[in-house]
């Protein structure tokens, strides 16, 4: 967080003026660094810290006024749950073994603390109205907003593009070409897209690769190096999230441990 830069010096500021510049300049800095502390919830009678060195699920759900990460081994089996209140945690997002996560009320992306579960905002734009979705191409984050906004890894805005996608729910980076998830008009019309970005601030459709989810309810969009993950909104219903391939075949389903999933990435904590 590098809010005390954003303070500027006013020399012109004395007496009791400069003290209520420096308490709403303090007040919006504490703002913007926000660490929200979770409670943690034990899914399996026993787990009160996630285990090292073994592949796991991390999962976003929101239950009325509760947004949840919750933890699962590789065979679905559920761990434990990071529950952060009143937030709106959406798709999720893995850089340099770091995990993090798009807040939609704010909007904001959170970074995830993998052994307190602490969540420090990371990037915040109070200019943005919402957002759902998070990717990284390991030079900058992109969140999708009105336009495509780009973010530098110390998470400072780096510009905008035009975007075709109306709502996008779920956004990656496989290496060549940003994928999202999402539709132009409704999302009973789901299409996972790509776009090469190399000419930025010129974004390509790629129309040819487009291809549906698995189901038309998936949310979040996460490559793993080898393959797609994704979740559904059950609304009010236990639902499935999918491992697939850029065809679309599911390679592997678990169910999901709550209803009102958004997203889902498998990584390995340290």
């Amino acid at each position: 967080c590098f809010c005390l830069g954003k303070i500027p010096v006013v020399p012109a500021f004395t007496g009791t003026m400069f003290k209520l510049f420096l308490f709403v300049a303090v007040s919006l800095c504490s703002i913007q660094c926000k660490t929200i502390r979770p409670t943690l919830v034990s899914l399996d009678g026993h787990s009160t810290q996630l285990p090292r060195g073994k592949p796991l699920m991390a999962y976003t759900a929101h239950q009325s006024l509760s947004s949840r990460i919750y933890w699962m081994h590789s065979n679905g089996t559920a761990i434990l749950a990071w529950d952060y209140g009143d937030v709106d945690l959406a798709d999720l997002s893995v850089f340099n073994g770091k995990l993090y996560v798009a807040e939609a009320f704010e909007p904001s992306v959170l970074n995830i603390d993998l052994h307190s579960g602490n969540a420090t905002e990371f990037i915040q734009d109070w200019a943005l109205t919402v957002f759902y979705n998070v990717a990284n191409d390991r030079r900058h984050f992109y969140v999708k907003e009105a336009a495509l906004f780009r973010f530098t890894l110390e998470g400072k805005e780096a510009g905008s593009a035009q975007f075709p996608q109306e709502y996008t729910n779920g956004a990656t980076w496989d290496g060549q070409y940003l994928w999202t998830l999402g539709d132009t008009e409704t999302k009973n019309a789901n299409v996972i897209r790509a776009f090469d970005i190399k000419d930025w601030p010129h974004v390509h459709e790629k129309r040819h690769l487009s291809f549906k989810p698995p189901s038309q309810l998936c949310q979040g969009l996460w490559w793993d190096g080898h393959a797609f993950w994704t979740a559904e909104d059950g609304d009010g219903y236990i639902k499935s999230i999918y491992k697939f391939t850029k065809n679309g075949t599911v390679l592997q389903s678990w169910n999901e441990p709550v209803f009102n999933g958004w997203a889902v990435v498998n990584i390995t904590i340290p």
